[in-house]
């Protein structure tokens, strides 16, 4: 595991909104210690991950399409 100093802050900030840690984090404060789940950081990492997601999304098709043309010779 890698400390926390070590990683870049903007890094840290997705890694702890991204719906799966959240969600995680949520039951493990929730069967500890009975604190209720926080409904905005659910709300919040899960609109990231689709930003993410439909990024990587067009990035890939540009590449694929990329890929296509060079492969038939365009």
């Amino acid at each position: 595991m890698v400390p926390e100093n070590l990683v870049p802050r903007v890094a840290f900030e997705i890694f702890h909104r991204y719906p799966p840690v959240t969600f995680v984090y949520a039951l493990r404060a929730t069967d500890l210690y009975g604190k209720p789940v926080a409904v905005a950081d659910v709300v919040v990492g899960t609109v990231l991950t689709a930003a993410v997601f439909a990024a990587s999304a067009l990035v890939f098709r540009r590449a694929a399409r990329e890929l296509r043309c060079r492969n038939s010779g365009l």
